[in-house]
């Protein structure tokens, strides 16, 4: 299914007539985002950015759920760069000049004024109510000097849907999951506990199937950025 699709079934089984087609892609992405966290196959994967001399953000392909590390790939080398809270990074920015990257952080939209064109607004807080948080950027401190390459380890979101005639893999292989994922999202605080817990289990027996296929591949994926 496209997005327009899955946008026109949800009017249809849900009767939400009253939202807005923009307003029904934002649950659908929230949908799309808790059902990659009952996605328990985790998967890796990697992603390859270049940053030009004089750039210190990297604008992710899709928005990263949990980073295992980043490192850098220059002439050769490989660094593993240390992990540092936004602020010291944004203050070592600011005020370290340029040189090698050493050290990097995450970054979400919440710190941003705007978010580049294109990028759709999805939410950073997990619908689990776990330590999740989507970021979109990866910060390195100090500023490279010269072009170097990133190598991004991490789990990401699914890619969000922003257009018409986008697709994703909730929408081509769960389109009903996706579906019940976002009336999920849409009734959540009328729940208690234990209906929520139904259906959050209904939500995982469903795409357990994926589950279990993905664990018979390879365990890092590779894609550029």
């Amino acid at each position: 299914m496209t997005s327009y699709e899955i946008i026109s079934a949800f009017k249809s089984q849900t009767g939400r007539l009253d939202l807005s087609n923009s307003e029904i892609l934002r649950v659908l992405n929230r949908a799309g985002m808790l059902l990659d966290e009952l996605d328990t196959s985790e998967k890796l994967t990697r992603v390859y950015k270049t940053l030009v001399a004089g750039e210190s953000r990297c604008v992710l392909p899709t928005p990263l759920r949990y980073h295992r590390e980043v490192r850098t790939i220059q002439d050769g080398l490989v660094s593993k760069l240390f992990y540092q809270d936004e602020l010291v990074i944004r203050d070592l920015i600011r005020t370290g000049g340029k040189g090698t990257p050493t050290s990097y952080c995450k970054s979400s939209s919440s710190y941003q004024e705007r978010l580049p064109t294109g990028q759709v607004d999805i939410p950073t807080t997990s619908m689990l109510g776990e330590d999740y948080e989507a970021s979109y950027y990866i910060l390195v401190a100090p500023i490279p000097d010269t072009a170097i390459m990133l190598e991004i380890s991490g789990i990401f979101y699914t890619q969000p849907l922003s257009e018409d005639v986008d697709q994703n893999r909730w929408t081509l292989f769960h389109s009903d999951t996706l579906l019940m994922a976002a009336e999920f999202v849409l009734t959540k605080n009328l729940l208690n506990v234990e209906e929520a817990g139904k259906i959050l289990e209904t939500l995982r027996l469903a795409i357990l199937p994926m589950i279990h296929d993905s664990y018979s591949d390879e365990n890092i994926n590779e894609m550029e950025g």
